[in-house]
C-alpha cells in the first residue's frame, strides 16, 4: 500500500492551478520559501549538491534550491502538480529533475545518492511519516544532511494552524491540515535517530500574517524546522 492519503492528495492537487501565485491560496508557501532556504543555506552549500525534495508540489522550494546551484530531483505523488511544476520550471530554464513517485519507491533504486534531501511541509499530511524519514534517510550519502519542517503536537499549533489561518484569517485553503497528524519534535527525534541519523538544529518557523514576514527564532511551539545529519 502506498504511503498515501486520497483526500489528501485530491486536496493539493486541486491547488494545482493556484500554486504559483505569489498571492493566492497558497501564498503562505511563498512567503514562507526564503526563510526554509536561510535554515538550509546555515549549515549547506547547495552549489553543485545533490538535493531530493520529498513531496515537491509544484516546485517552490525545488526552484529556489535549483536558483541556488544545486542540481535537484523532486518527487510528489500528486501528477497534477508535478505537470504544473515541470511547465513552471521551463519558463524559468531550470533543469529540475521532476517524478511522480512515493518517497518509499523512490529510496529503493537511489540508495546513498543524495547529499542533501528536504522533505517541507509534507509530513503532517500522510499516513505514515516515519516511513517517509527512512526513504528519507536511505537516499542520503553518509554525512548528508536531511531538512524536515512541520507542525508540532501542540494546543497553540492546532489554534494557529486551524483555527486562525484556515478559517478566521482566511490564510490557506480549509481543510488543509488535520490536528491528529501533527508531530512533536521529540517524535522525530526518535524516528530519525532509528535510521541513523543525528539531530543538529531546531528552530521556530514564525509568520506574521499581515507583513506576510518569517522569522526563525524559538520556541518551536507551532511550525519549527529540523536539520539532521546522517551517521555511519
Amino acid at each position: 500500500m502506498l504511503n498515501q492519503d486520497d483526500q489528501e492528495l485530491s486536496h493539493f492537487a486541486g491547488q494545482a492551478q493556484h500554486w504559483w501565485d505569489k498571492n493566492g491560496p497558497l501564498k503562505t508557501l511563498h512567503d514562507i520559501n526564503p526563510a526554509r532556504m536561510r535554515f538550509i543555506q546555515q549549515h549547506s552549500p547547495l552549489a553543485g549538491m545533490h538535493v531530493l525534495d520529498i513531496g515537491c508540489g509544484a516546485g517552490i522550494l525545488s526552484e529556489a534550491l535549483a536558483k541556488a546551484g544545486a542540481k535537484v530531483t523532486a518527487i510528489d505523488l500528486a501528477e497534477a502538480l508535478i505537470n504544473v511544476a515541470k511547465a513552471h520550471a521551463e519558463t524559468q530554464q531550470l533543469s529540475i529533475d521532476y517524478q511522480c513517485i512515493s518517497a518509499e519507491s523512490f529510496a529503493e533504486k537511489h540508495r546513498n545518492h543524495f547529499d542533501l534531501v528536504v522533505c517541507m511541509e509534507m509530513l503532517e499530511h500522510v499516513p505514515a511519516p516515519q516511513s517517509i524519514v527512512s526513504a528519507a534517510s536511505q537516499c542520503l550519502k553518509n554525512k548528508g544532511w536531511l531538512y524536515l519542517s512541520t507542525i508540532n503536537n501542540t494546543v497553540k499549533a492546532q489554534v494557529f494552524t486551524i483555527w486562525l489561518a484556515e478559517y478566521a484569517l482566511s490564510l490557506i485553503p480549509r481543510g488543509t491540515h488535520d490536528a491528529k497528524k501533527f508531530i512533536a519534535p521529540h517524535q522525530l527525534v526518535d524516528w530519525c535517530e532509528k535510521t541513523g541519523l543525528s539531530p543538529k538544529a531546531l528552530t521556530g518557523l514564525h509568520y506574521h500574517p499581515v507583513t506576510r514576514q518569517t522569522q526563525l527564532k524559538m520556541p518551536a511551539d507551532v511550525n519549527y524546522l529540523m536539520a539532521f545529519q546522517k551517521q555511519d
